[in-house]
């Protein structure tokens, strides 16, 4: 089991908002999340070589302990999970409204990792499971993760009106 992270336009789901009103009328409806974002492809968005998850696309499917890991790693725990100072995974399944601030602080976790590990390659090659990616070889998930959260935050900061993360 794992996440699915998506960054975007925040939309209503009428449909599943109606499907469960009409299967129990007095369900209490503030237990669901009904506004999501849609899995977008774009051309000019990153891919990264050997890693078949995103491609192009604003969404990627972490397992939970791989997302907590890697914002441990990288310095971004705060913005994604302390539900005291408004994170971005403050319910599962939630969407949040993106900031500049969110965004910044992914930049600022990006140029951070390259600069303690001028080394890393945002690509992917053979995972040993005993030892996992070595973070000085090009095998590098948290980079690929930072480049991704900031490309799909500044684009959706630039082209949506609700601009959102998502969480499933």
């Amino acid at each position: 089991m794992g996440y699915s992270l998506l960054i975007g336009e925040r939309v209503f789901d009428e449909e599943y908002y109606r499907e469960m009103l009409r299967d129990d009328p007095d369900l209490d409806l503030t237990e669901y999340c009904f506004y999501h974002v849609l899995p977008k492809k774009l051309e000019e968005a990153p891919a990264f070589p050997g890693d078949d998850l995103s491609q192009h696309g604003n969404d990627r499917h972490p397992s939970y302990s791989g997302w907590a890991e890697f914002c441990d790693d990288v310095g971004l725990a705060d913005l994604f999970f302390d539900r005291e100072n408004g994170c971005l995974i403050q319910e599962h399944s939630g969407v949040m409204r993106l900031e500049r601030q969110h965004y910044y602080a992914v930049r600022v976790a990006r140029k951070r990792y390259q600069a303690q590990y001028p080394q890393a390659m945002p690509e992917v090659g053979p995972y040993d499971y005993r030892t996992g990616f070595d973070k000085q070889e090009t095998c590098n998930y948290n980079l690929i993760r930072l480049l991704w959260l900031e490309w799909w935050m500044k684009w959706a900061l630039e082209n949506c009106k609700e601009p959102s993360f998502y969480n499933s």
